[in-house]
């Protein structure tokens, strides 16, 4: 089958009421119903910008970290690095989503290694913040190693529990702050009970240390939910996810922190076959728990 590739400007302004667009597209001179018969097809567009027909958030092209740099938490003291700093500030306002598949592997242990913790104040600024160039070069060039250890991971579907401490925090929460970024956490869904629901009691360690910290960030839970049966052997319907959602906010609630805080899901994969099955079932229960729904493309 032809495909026509099509470039399609959307301006927004203000203004009165006007409609989206409309257009009558043309094949060797004549009009044609379709978009697939010839690949020299035009199409021709008359744009109305007397109004805005949809507004995005001012934050909508953002950005993530994936949660594999705290496999070895070490790796996370690069983002004290004052160019990535630099760089990510080019990029605000935006969201900085923490998350991937390795978050549903992730376990908050709140004990500060006091080795990893040298030199790191409780109450930091940004200009403080500087990581030695000595040990940037190191830890990049260890982080070409542990790549092809992630890597090993993935190819055999065969992911170990990774514990992170306050300092995974901490480092995320002043490189968001610093770089005038949005956190969005990714919690792990994978923590489950014996009858399949969410297990929360770690994310309620993590929620009273980030609170306990004043650290204003938003939260997700889970990675791509249609794939846990492949990457864990564990099978989570859409329905129990949304309701796994409707426990995270009202532990949201009680918190004065977070009542009010952003909460987003549930980041299956492109939604399409069983995917859209999945989605629409978590929706029934879980529509209302989320600020945001969310998938990947």
């Amino acid at each position: 089958m032809n495909s026509v590739p099509l470039l399609l400007l959307s301006f927004f302004c203000f203004g009165t009421e006007g409609s989206r667009f409309r257009g009558q597209s043309y094949l060797n001179g004549s009009s044609a119903g379709g978009l697939d018969q010839d690949p020299d097809l035009v199409l021709e567009l008359e744009l109305d910008l007397s109004a805005v027909f949809r507004r995005v958030d001012h934050r909508f092209l953002s950005v993530t970290i994936d949660a594999s740099l705290a496999s070895e938490e070490r790796f996370m003291l690069l983002l004290r690095s004052q160019k990535l700093r630099t760089l990510a500030r080019a990029l605000s306002p935006a969201f900085l989503r923490f998350g991937g598949t390795r978050q549903d592997f992730m376990v908050f242990r709140p004990q500060r290694s006091q080795q990893l913790n040298a030199g790191l104040a409780a109450a930091e600024s940004c200009r403080s913040t500087r990581l030695p160039w000595w040990l940037e070069n190191q830890l990049k060039e260890d982080w070409t190693q542990q790549q092809l250890v992630l890597l090993k991971e993935e190819q055999q579907k065969s992911f170990r529990r990774v514990r992170f401490t306050e300092l995974t925090v901490d480092l995320l929460h002043s490189f968001t702050n610093c770089s005038g970024l949005d956190l969005i956490f990714g919690l792990n869904a994978l923590l489950r009970t014996a009858d399949n629901s969410w297990n929360s009691s770690n994310a309620r360690l993590l929620l009273q240390y980030c609170e306990s910290k004043r650290y204003n960030m938003s939260w997700e839970l889970g990675n791509e939910p249609n794939s846990f049966e492949k990457k864990a052997k564990v099978r989570v319907d859409g329905y129990q996810l949304g309701l796994d959602f409707v426990h995270l906010r009202k532990m949201m609630f009680k918190s004065k922190l977070y009542r009010d805080g952003g909460l987003y899901g549930p980041d299956v994969g492109q939604p399409r076959d069983h995917r859209v099955d999945l989605l629409d079932s978590f929706l029934q229960s879980g529509a209302k728990a989320i600020d945001a729904c969310t998938w990947h493309q």
